[in-house]
């Protein structure tokens, strides 16, 4: 009986050890357990990052590199896809079946490609449409007829103020830098009866004082209903006055004409809505969090204490230029 004759393939499959195989597939596999070490290092060292600094959140991309948590997470994510798929590779050279064992080879680095490209792209999706909701959210309608404008400088194209009402709202923006000065400090706002809106993470976070939006008073620097604070890598830092009306549905002291533009806000909710208590935010349509109703609180006017794009009284406003000019103008941190 005649045996047909070994390819050469064959020939060099039947020579292979499997005990080098064995090891190199330890090898890949002790590779793949490093690269999850430095994974999960990277994931905790860059949550220490934001932990003390939020604004960076907004200032990084997929992948900062010059963030070391980040550069912990790309190498752990090419370590362990290191190890995946040369521990796959060196499996399937432990087969019997050298034909196959090629075919299934170049099957598995057709995917890894593929998964990594799908990945890498609905990742760079992903950052991209939170950076943009978080832009979104994080500020307020534009007031009708008002148009950008830099540093310094109020809204102008459909606004047109006289000289009256621009005197008084260049005044209002002078006496509320000097009246916010006894809250430079987050711990004096807090003692004197601030309290946030609600308590989830911010860049940018309102606090409101219930004693001052109920007493009656209306642009009172030196007692004004709201502070906004940004936290920056200094701490938090004081950088606009909100003003409230006293009664909801009350419209608003134009001072400064078209210059004051005051705006409500439908997304707001209180434990006490009688005592002025703005204590949570829900969704469009949705629920409150439990043990707090709806409140359509009185109309609102920003007053900031640093140049944003927009003017003093911009009501909408995005993260980030707010951080470049707080950046730009150094100031002593505040507790």
């Amino acid at each position: 009986m005649s045996t047909k004759p070994a390819t050469s393939d064959t020939r060099r499959w039947a020579e292979r050890s499997p005990v080098r195989d064995l090891r190199g597939l330890g090898w890949f596999l002790g590779l793949g357990v490093v690269g999850l070490a430095l994974l999960l290092a990277g994931l905790i060292w860059d949550a220490v990052l934001h932990a003390h600094n939020p604004e960076l959140a907004h200032e990084e991309g997929l992948f900062t590199l010059s963030n070391p948590g980040h550069l912990l997470l790309f190498v752990g994510i090419v370590t362990v896809a290191a190890g995946m798929v040369g521990a796959a590779w060196t499996r399937l050279g432990l087969t019997t079946n050298p034909r196959r064992s090629r075919l299934t080879r170049r099957a598995l680095l057709l995917s890894m490609i593929l998964a990594t490209t799908v990945s890498v792209a609905a990742l760079h999706w992903a950052a991209s449409a939170e950076s943009a909701a978080h832009e979104h959210g994080a500020g307020h309608l534009h007031a009708a007829g008002h148009q950008q404008a830099g540093p310094h400088e109020h809204p102008t194209g459909a606004c047109q103020p006289t000289s009256a009402q621009r005197t008084a709202a260049n005044k209002l923006v002078a006496d509320s830098k000097r009246g916010l000065t006894r809250f430079a400090a987050l711990r004096d706002a807090l003692a004197a009866g601030y309290a946030p809106h609600h308590h989830a993470r911010e860049a940018i976070k309102h606090y409101f004082n219930p004693a001052y939006v109920t007493d009656g008073r209306v642009l009172d620097p030196t007692r004004p209903e709201g502070l906004l604070y940004a936290y920056t890598d200094r701490g938090p830092v004081l950088v606009a006055a909100v003003y409230l009306m006293n009664r909801t549905g009350e419209p608003g002291r134009t001072i400064g004409g078209c210059l004051t533009q005051w705006h409500t806000h439908d997304n707001l909710c209180s434990t006490n809505p009688a005592k002025g208590m703005i204590t949570g935010l829900h969704t469009p349509g949705g629920p409150c969090p439990p043990g707090q109703v709806p409140w359509a609180a009185p109309a609102m006017l920003h007053t900031w204490v640093i140049d944003v794009p927009g003017g003093p009284f911009a009501q909408h406003f995005s993260v980030s230029p707010v951080f470049r000019q707080l950046r730009a103008t150094p100031r002593p941190s505040s507790g």
